[in-house]
């Protein structure tokens, strides 16, 4: 009876030998043949592999990922973009925009201070002026003082 039943366990506890590899990088096959230079003896055996001979081959092979295989791999993954990306491009976008209403912000406040800059500046101007105005009067009366008692 335990016999009878220890296949079945193992059946449901483990999965199939497919699965196991499912997420692993499989390497692509690699052509038998990147490219004939003369058409000579071709060769077809039983299990319906080309075979050419050697010498008809070129001298430079491409690696098996160029070509067709990028192009189509490219047009793919540019077709479907993860979602991930498009929430870090929003996000990104956000930041930028919110940088720059803190930009904008930024020197709004920087003319205002500049405004109250000027504003103060116009306001120690008129006060130096009535300082200077205040000592000339200062020195009228001192000159006044000095005629009046003769002191020189």
């Amino acid at each position: 009876m335990e016999k009878s039943i220890s296949p079945t366990a193992r059946q449901i506890v483990s999965p199939p030998r497919d699965l196991l590899h499912e997420s692993s990088v499989r390497p692509l096959p690699e052509p038998l043949v990147s490219s004939i230079q003369e058409t000579s003896e071709i060769s077809i055996h039983e299990s319906s592999e080309i075979s050419i001979p050697e010498s008809s081959l070129s001298q430079t092979e491409e690696p098996p990922t160029s070509g067709l295989i990028q192009k189509s791999l490219l047009n793919k993954t540019s077709n479907k973009t993860p979602s991930w990306i498009k929430q870090f491009e929003e996000f990104k976008n956000e930041q930028l925009k919110s940088a720059r209403e803190n930009a904008k912000q930024l020197n709004d406040r920087l003319d205002k201070l500049e405004k109250r800059e000027e504003a103060m500046l116009k306001t120690q101007e008129e006060l130096v002026k009535k300082l200077e105005d205040a000592n000339n009067i200062e020195l009228q009366k001192l000159d006044v003082f000095k005629k009046m008692f003769n002191i020189d």
